[in-house]
């Protein structure tokens, strides 16, 4: 039985019988790796390799983009995969694992991470010329948004088909064009329903932002179309005194043209 093959194994030494065990074989695969293997697996082709056959070809990711990196070379081989020599686009080169690349778990040098790390105000916190403060994570959250299906966000952007322009996953193109981001701003699509582009993209405070995600609920008085915020704003009051005043009874007439400092005056 001695050098009896079975697919790409060959018995090298005569089967033998482990305690209250099936019968049992020492055998060598075509690759040199040796293995003791379960005879009755060998003779119904069960097994007919150490695995060998079942690795896959080398996918070639040499140009390919993840993230901020870009595939430039082969760097090598390592017990977690093949590892591939890159360039963020921050400018720095980096060396990264083939899977967690193509998984997203590694898409940049780690300059978005080191960004968060140091924390909000921290004039230290500089990676590569740019400070947390400027547009790092905006950028960051945006591209999450848009691509990372884990993001808690994702439906209502990615999910949605909505998309940033090719220019803007460049982190420098990204700053170049938006510039610094101001103290109490955040980024804001014009189009709720447009893209991440230079066109379609402003600095907007928060409450402009809520302003542009209510509902489309609005009043037209004195030849003037404002939302229930809107308006609210206008008179001087909170964001929901329009809304309120509609459901204690006021007509749209009077709930848009009171300002708020009057109301005392106005008998209910």
């Amino acid at each position: 039985m001695i050098n009896e093959k079975f697919g790409n194994w060959t018995i090298i030494q005569e089967p033998f019988r482990k305690p209250n065990y099936s019968l049992y074989c020492l055998c060598r695969c075509k690759c040199g790796t040796e293995r003791i293997v379960d005879f009755q697996s060998l003779k119904r082709g069960k097994t007919n390799s150490c695995g060998c056959q079942r690795k896959t070809r080398l996918i070639d990711l040499t140009g390919k983009k993840y993230g901020m990196l870009t595939v430039i070379s082969k760097h090598g081989k390592s017990p977690s995969g093949i590892r591939w020599n890159c360039i963020c686009d921050c400018g720095k080169s980096t060396i990264a694992t083939g899977k967690p690349l193509k998984s997203g778990i590694t898409k940049s040098c780690g300059c978005i991470k080191a960004v968060r790390i140091y924390g909000r105000g921290n004039n230290n916190a500089t990676t590569h010329g740019l400070s947390y403060n400027s547009s790092y994570s905006t950028h960051a959250g945006m591209m999450d948004r848009c691509y990372k299906s884990t993001c808690i966000s994702f439906k209502n952007y990615g999910g949605r088909g909505i998309t940033v322009c090719d220019r803007w996953h460049n982190l420098s193109s990204f700053v170049e064009d938006m510039g610094e981001r101001p103290n109490g701003y955040s980024i804001e699509r014009i189009d709720n329903d447009g893209n991440y582009t230079p066109e379609n993209c402003k600095w907007a405070t928060a409450k402009e932002q809520a302003n542009n995600r209510r509902p489309k609920k609005s009043i037209t008085y004195g030849g003037v179309t404002r939302t229930y915020l809107a308006w609210s704003l206008h008179l001087g009051g909170e964001g929901t005194l329009v809304f309120t005043r509609l459901k204690r009874g006021w007509s749209e007439e009077r709930a848009v043209s009171t300002k708020a400092r009057d109301c005392h005056k106005v008998k209910h």
